[in-house]
């Protein structure tokens, strides 16, 4: 391997993990964005005499805009951790003795989208729980709530099989 080549890959790989620490911070904004619009939502429902179910619906809204936008993120991230991966094994394969640097490798495989099992269950989570506050705010809550918790239950009875496909999705090539 020329130095070139070396200087390449390091630059290439650098911009991996710059892009990597990019991803959770516009992931942390898309949480923090949505709960913070859900909560307002919900205090001016409050204030309000009678808002009825379109401040709900609203907050429905906001609440599946920030989950696609979460799923976007872990997909990318996924994605780009596997292609960090590519370039250290480009390095390995040329004679640079990762491990004696690294100490030792984090991932000798690809990469899921399990790999962040914390964000990835507890971020969906704050922003459908950041929902609940706006259906109290009804005329009548248990017309919605009832509702609420039956989709969260039918949605974690289908999250073993959404992930399997998501994983299918990202998996390293």
């Amino acid at each position: 391997m020329t130095d070139k080549e070396y200087q390449a890959a390091s630059a290439i790989l650098e911009d991996h993990r710059k892009l990597i620490a990019a991803l959770k911070v516009q992931r942390w904004e898309v949480v923090k964005w949505t709960v913070g619009i859900n909560l307002s939502l919900a205090t001016a429902s409050a204030l309000v005499a009678k808002a009825g179910g379109q401040v709900f619906v609203f907050a429905c809204i906001v609440t599946a805009t920030g989950l696609m936008l979460l799923l976007h993120y872990f997909r990318r991230l996924t994605n780009t951790r596997n292609d960090s991966l590519r370039t250290e094994d480009y390095l390995m394969a040329n004679g640079i003795n990762l491990l004696a640097i690294k100490g030792s490798l984090e991932q000798t495989g690809p990469y899921t989208p399990f790999y962040e099992k914390e964000e990835l269950w507890l971020f969906p989570s704050a922003l459908v729980v950041s929902t609940i506050p706006t259906a109290f705010l009804l005329d009548r809550p248990s017309d919605v709530i009832v509702p609420l918790i039956l989709i969260v239950l039918l949605i974690l009875s289908l999250l073993p099989a959404v992930w399997r496909r998501i994983e299918r999705l990202c998996t390293y090539t």
